[in-house]
């Protein structure tokens, strides 16, 4: 009887114990009385053992899910310092482009004002 009401739900558990305490209104005799009592008691257990178990479980998550929130954080941090890196590179990058290019539009200029672009 025990492997059967740890298998099911705490809500299966509460469904077995009020049918057991309605047969214990309807029982005839005191050895009817004594088998539901005793399964009342056993599935009392049992609702404390899967309360129990649940509890841990719960715990266990709850550890589990800290945890990889903080493994999380850690690479965000590490992955937003080598962004930031990277973009200050790019943005270095981009000022050379812009001023190489100024550079030659500055020489082409100035031959185009000597007229040295012509000879």
């Amino acid at each position: 009887m025990n492997l059967a009401l740890a298998q099911q739900s705490l809500a299966g558990l509460s469904q077995t114990a009020a049918h057991l305490w309605e047969q214990l209104t309807n029982c005839q005799t005191p050895e009817e009385e004594a088998a539901i009592i005793t399964a009342i008691w056993e599935t009392q257990g049992v609702q404390e053992e899967v309360v129990d178990i649940q509890a841990e479980l719960a715990l266990q998550l709850d550890a589990e899910i800290a945890a990889i929130k903080q493994r999380l954080e850690h690479l965000k941090a590490v992955h937003q310092s080598a962004l930031l890196r990277l973009e200050r590179w790019r943005q270095k990058l981009a000022g050379l482009t812009q001023l190489a290019q100024g550079d030659r539009t500055s020489v082409v200029l100035m031959y185009y004002i000597k007229g040295d672009i012509f000879h």
